[in-house]
């Protein structure tokens, strides 16, 4: 039991490396090769896939995970989550792709070919077709096949760039490799999970899929806005120099959180399995120990980023000037929040069927964070920027504790004991 857990956080971390980590080794050779003009029009075409990406991943990754989790062992039922998961998304195409055409001629570019286009938006519907809602939620060893073909892929894309990309005019070669190495390998696991998993879909029960997921979708619409794009607003009022500076340490900050991921992914299954077989006291110990764990490692981390923010901002940076190491400490004190947040919505509040509770947490923050903080901004400037992070994270913090004592205070027990006090 414990082997294929640890085995499963293995595998995600792995995978976890072969999309966000991997890939930044390809960025030293694509700014010398390219150029800055090409450079910028591969990454800028990046949030193209990204966005691709984003919205056929829908609501899967947590509610498409734990339906899938609830059903193990039930052959019948996988398969129609499998296959209803494969034409929701299929559904999604269409509008997504009219919007991707929308925006080529909307904000039309000079230095934007149709192909450029083409090929990142073809690299995020491959990504946004990766089976690893359904393997995560599976308890077999799926995940750790997925992981190989992610690294194999990503593996391949490296060593064709370097051979392949000779100068500015191959901008486009290097997105057609980054879509056909995913193409490959989700397409080759997509059609071997089709085969061992027969079923005919229907329409009706693709759209039930989707609007069962579709609360975890508008969550993360909100989640972007007060993460992403709440920094446009932000960059119009400080400095360039200054917006650097906060969004490196934001960055960084919100990295070391990241490390627990591949964790949190593989208890989150477990616990949403435990709650399908009606097993509280395991489950509750579980929750309990994920919860603990997060506070611990967070207050650790924090304090260690106190303590070596001079040393980690010479080492990303290659500078530590006062104002950027203010502000990684500043920042710092998000990392307790954000990591407390990650459990107590999706390990305690998700599996128990909350979700609205994130998402209305994350609307609350996007509502209440930007606004503040673009004021404080305008009047502190830098340091008024470090307050979003603090208010968007703060803000889910204190909603997902009152959903908590309000619909499972068992699963805390200072709010039990509380809530049986009254």
């Amino acid at each position: 039991m414990m082997r294929r857990f640890l085995e499963k956080v293995f595998s995600l971390g792995s995978i976890q490396a072969a999309q966000m980590l991997l890939p930044l080794l390809a960025l030293p050779y694509l700014s010398r090769t390219l150029g800055k003009e090409s450079f910028g029009i591969v990454m800028y075409l990046g949030v193209v896939t990204l966005v691709m990406t984003f919205v056929l991943d829908w609501g899967f990754l947590l509610g498409g995970v734990r339906c899938v989790a609830r059903q193990r062992g039930r052959r019948e039922a996988l398969s129609g989550l499998w296959w209803h998961g494969l034409l929701a998304k299929a559904l999604l195409l269409p509008p997504l792709i009219g919007g991707g055409v929308l925006f080529f001629f909307l904000f039309p570019h000079p230095s934007f070919s149709p192909l450029a286009m083409f090929w990142a938006s073809l690299a995020g519907i491959a990504r946004g077709f990766s089976p690893l809602w359904f393997f995560q939620g599976k308890d077999d060893d799926s995940l750790r096949r997925l992981a190989v073909y992610d690294l194999a892929s990503t593996a391949l894309l490296l060593l064709l760039m370097v051979v392949l990309i000779r100068g500015p005019e191959d901008a486009s070669l290097y997105l057609a490799l980054l879509a056909l190495s995913k193409i490959g390998a989700y397409g080759l696991l997509c059609l071997r999970t089709c085969r061992a998993y027969c079923f005919r879909p229907t329409v009706s029960g693709a759209l039930a899929l989707l609007r069962e997921t579709r609360v975890f979708f508008v969550g993360g619409i909100a989640g972007q806005t007060y993460s992403n794009w709440s920094q446009l607003g932000i960059g119009g009022i400080l400095p360039a120099r200054e917006m650097g500076l906060f969004l490196a340490a934001d960055k960084i900050s919100r990295a070391i959180v990241s490390m627990s991921n591949p964790l949190s992914q593989a208890l989150f299954p477990e616990i949403c399995a435990l709650h399908g077989l009606d097993d509280a006291a395991r489950r509750l110990r579980l929750q309990r120990m994920a919860l603990l764990a997060a506070l611990l490692a967070s207050a650790g981390g924090c304090a260690l980023v106190e303590l070596l923010a001079p040393a980690i901002l010479q080492l990303a940076l290659g500078q530590a000037s006062e104002d950027a190491v203010l502000i990684l400490r500043l920042l710092a004190l998000v990392i307790p929040l954000l990591s407390l947040n990650q459990i107590l919505g999706p390990q305690l509040l998700v599996p128990k069927g909350k979700e609205h509770v994130v998402t209305l947490a994350q609307i609350c923050a996007a509502v209440v964070s930007i606004p503040t903080a673009l004021t404080l901004t305008f009047f502190f400037g830098l340091p008024g920027a470090a307050a979003l992070p603090l208010l968007a994270e703060g803000c889910i913090f204190i909603i997902l504790c009152m959903g908590i004592y309000r619909h499972c205070p068992e699963q805390i027990p200072f709010f039990q004991s509380r809530n049986s006090g009254t």
